[in-house]
């Protein structure tokens, strides 16, 4: 089965996803766990933009785009960057660069992985 026509519709669901928990107001239940163990809050950045930089990549990459490593990752880290800025107008949330950080990271490593591992899958078989 072919899944390269839901690779657009599924990174739009996620970066959606991503809004939504981005713009929720911090004094939910688990915004308050999470404000605990700032660890988690780290991890949880991390394994969602892990997940966006791979969809993003794989989109651009559907569509025929060059160099989608680098724009999966400046389209995840500037998303993130705005997400972290859309904090500063919401009640009871801040920006942080900490934050923002594990976004771009996160995109990095799977958009990097995934480039790594395709890169060297194709020239293994020239």
């Amino acid at each position: 089965m072919d899944f390269k026509k839901y690779y657009l519709p599924a990174t739009l669901v996620w970066a959606a996803g991503l809004f939504a928990g981005s713009v929720l107001p911090g004094r939910s239940l688990l915004a308050t766990e999470i404000e605990r163990f700032n660890l988690f809050g780290f991890g949880l950045h991390f394994l969602g933009y892990l997940i966006f930089g791979l969809l993003l990549v794989l989109t651009l990459k559907n569509y025929g785009i060059k160099n989608s490593f680098a724009y999966a990752v400046l389209i995840a880290a500037a998303f993130g960057l705005a997400m972290e800025g859309l904090q500063m107008f919401v009640p009871y949330r801040d920006p942080s660069v900490i934050d923002a950080l594990a976004n771009a990271v996160g995109a990095f490593i799977s958009a990097g992985i995934y480039e790594f591992y395709h890169g060297y899958k194709g020239t293994s078989q020239a």
